[in-house]
């Protein structure tokens, strides 16, 4: 979203699917603690992702400000639209809300999982993110 930001005058996307982003970074942890079987836990399904929840065109505007404030921007007049799911055609169906419950997890292994909006700044600020992509 960063390059797309960075070429256009304006992005559209997608503001009636509600969902919550994964950081792999937050995910990995977790499923090292959960197969080192030092604490194992009950079989069963388990849902990782960050807490919070936020519509595509939700994200994409944080991903925006955290993408100035980071300095990885030059183009900060690119204008975020949002538009349905209707508008924004792909092949894939997609549901509304595809928000998942952590509870679980975090009871079982005792953890708390980060809010999404905090972990695209780790990963902003890591590593793991290739500046490179931005061209």
């Amino acid at each position: 979203m960063l390059r797309a930001i960075n070429k256009n005058t304006a992005v559209k996307v997608v503001a009636d699917q509600k969902g919550t982003p994964t950081f792999a970074g937050d995910l990995a942890p977790v499923i090292l603690k959960i197969i080192s079987k030092e604490n194992p836990i009950p079989y069963g399904i388990y849902h990782v992702t960050d807490l919070g929840e936020t519509t595509w065109w939700d994200f994409t505007k944080e991903i925006k400000n955290q993408g100035i404030d980071a300095g990885y921007l030059q183009n900060k007049d690119c204008v975020v639209n949002s538009c349905t799911t209707e508008e924004y055609p792909t092949p894939a169906k997609r549901p509304a809300y595809s928000v998942l419950s952590k509870d679980k997890i975090q009871k079982a292994l005792g953890i708390s999982l980060p809010q999404w909006q905090e972990s695209l700044s780790v990963f902003l600020k890591s590593d793991l993110f290739d500046k490179g992509r931005l061209e």
